[in-house]
């Protein structure tokens, strides 16, 4: 399983940058946007896996945005960011589909246990960020800013293998994915899925063969 992907949503640019850097370093992938429309376009290409939210932001408000959010049924957990002492806000937040809050300042350390459990809690999607690509093994597809790639069985089972593995990956471990008995299957699926991704994409860089050792994914 991958590290879990947050989007920070706070027009407050320091603290935005300040939890993005913390979650970064706790192990977490992390994006952070300063607007509800920023988000908006991020959810377009990516899937999250939680949400850390300001209430208070210039133009669309926290509390609207995850209305609109609920409304159109996104269920990522969401974590709203309020003022101290502001308890209206965090009662209209848990009424309107908050999944927890905290109040500033808060102790980084107990965002990060927040979201673990927020994301324990949740369904979530095993995903892969591959330099521009996202690959969403559970949901079977390959995503490009916002062009989706449906993968094959086959070619879901040989990305997660790769994806799961930091160096090459030998033609014979990729063999035993298929068995013994369709060991021409490999050259089959890549070759198909190179071409998939060219006619696609406009792009086949992403599996990389590697002289001697096998193949790679591209993640620069």
């Amino acid at each position: 399983m991958t590290d879990p992907l947050i989007l920070v949503v706070d027009d407050d640019r320091r603290l935005k940058n300040l939890i993005v850097r913390n979650l970064r370093e706790a192990g977490f992938m992390a994006v952070g946007v300063e607007s509800a429309f920023e988000a908006d376009e991020m959810f377009k290409l990516l899937t999250f896996d939680a949400v850390v939210m300001d209430v208070m932001m210039p133009g669309k408000s926290g509390l609207d945005y995850l209305k609109e959010l609920r409304t159109a049924g996104v269920m990522t957990p969401i974590l709203m960011l309020t003022a101290m002492g502001d308890v209206e806000h965090r009662i209209q937040g848990l009424e309107q589909g908050a999944d927890d809050y905290m109040a500033k300042p808060f102790d980084p350390k107990e965002l990060m246990l927040r979201l673990k459990r927020l994301i324990k809690q949740s369904p979530g999607t095993e995903k892969h960020l591959l330099g521009g690509y996202v690959l969403m093994l559970e949901n079977g597809i390959l995503k490009k800013g916002e062009v989706v790639l449906p993968l094959t069985p086959q070619e879901r089972e040989l990305l997660g293998a790769l994806a799961k593995k930091s160096g090459p990956v030998s033609r014979e471990e990729l063999v035993g994915l298929f068995g013994r008995e369709n060991e021409r299957m490999v050259d089959v699926v890549i070759t198909r899925l190179r071409k998939k991704m060219k006619d696609v994409f406009s792009d086949a860089g992403l599996i990389q063969t590697v002289r001697g050792q096998g193949y790679t994914l591209m993640t620069e």
